[in-house]
């Protein structure tokens, strides 16, 4: 079992260290792109829910509505996000992404991908596809377990 915990102590470390890593080159990208890191993480939720409301928003980043509302102002006039009637509740309205969002949010991908085409460079087509289907088992497996 100590081989067991080693393996998976490792395991955590290197995790965190994609992540940290992850958040670097996040950073990065918001700058050159002239946006914070927390526009990037609502508009990955907005795009990722294609509508969300700003209450759903305000959850999903731990922030408070009031934040929120700052924080949608500057995507609505960046041209980013486009607020819409809530079909169902008059009071509310719901957050779409527009062109320009999608497009953003798409650079994302793309350039983390360009990160991770470099940084695999020396890893052959099996191990890349081997090390992609153990990280979608965990991400699978991590979305079901409670968050407390």
């Amino acid at each position: 079992m100590a081989e067991r915990d080693e393996a998976i102590a490792r395991l955590n470390q290197a995790l965190f260290g994609i992540v940290r890593q992850y958040d670097r080159f996040r950073a990065a990208f918001a700058r050159r792109e002239g946006v914070s890191v927390t526009e990037l993480r609502a508009m990955s939720r907005i795009v990722d829910e294609r509508t969300i409301t700003p209450k759903q928003l305000a959850a999903s980043l731990d922030l408070t509505t009031g934040a929120v509302t700052s924080l949608v102002d500057r995507l609505v006039e960046g041209g980013r996000v486009v607020r819409v009637p809530h079909p169902t509740d008059r009071r509310s309205l719901q957050l779409t992404p527009t062109e320009a969002g999608e497009a953003l949010m798409q650079r994302v991908v793309d350039d983390f991908e360009g990160v991770l085409r470099r940084g695999t460079v020396q890893i052959d087509d099996e191990g890349v596809n081997l090390f992609g289907e153990l990280l979608e088992g965990l991400v699978t497996r991590a979305r079901a377990m409670p968050v407390e």
